[in-house]
């Protein structure tokens, strides 16, 4: 499984525990929506809930789909305001992302060591900055749509 272009992803709960099961579905939704126009595929590979909190594992079949995706792995922040229950606060929550060649050389689930923190979701300002772009920011709700070219792009056009 998996042809070198392919891409393994590990999406995984770092911090924010329970509350931040459903953060690890929408990341793997943006990365299915993503995919989806470019005439990838999608297969989950394997998910997991445990107690502090859930992982997934997936593989994004093609052409260039790992030269795409290597700039997505990192930790990602989200700050969050629960629809009920939050009283107005703004929670945090840490999802790591991995991305590999093949799925042997993803990390082992308890290193994190090695990620730096790439992007930041706010939903309660619909943006996201990636933090390796300095001032640019992103609309969230675009993004978590599945249109991540504008990110990549630039990314990859300052070749971090």
């Amino acid at each position: 499984m998996g042809t070198g272009t392919d891409a393994f992803l590990r999406v995984r709960v770092i911090a924010g525990g329970q509350d931040a099961i459903f953060l690890v579905t929408k990341m793997c939704e943006m990365y299915s929506r993503y995919a989806e126009p470019k005439g990838w595929t999608t297969t989950l590979l394997s998910e997991r809930v445990y107690s502090e909190g859930a992982e997934s594992i997936a593989l994004i079949g093609g052409d260039r789909a790992f030269n795409k995706l290597q700039h997505e792995a990192g930790i990602h922040r989200f700050q969050w305001v629960p629809p009920a229950g939050g009283q107005g606060r703004v929670l945090t929550f840490k999802i790591m992302v991995a991305i590999a060649r093949r799925i042997d050389e993803l990390d082992p689930p308890g290193s994190t060591a090695s990620y730096e923190n790439v992007r930041t979701y706010n939903f309660p300002l619909n943006r996201i900055a990636d933090h390796r772009l300095g001032s640019l920011r992103f609309q969230l709700d675009t993004v978590m749509g599945g249109q991540l070219d504008p990110i990549i792009d630039a990314l990859s056009a300052a070749e971090l």
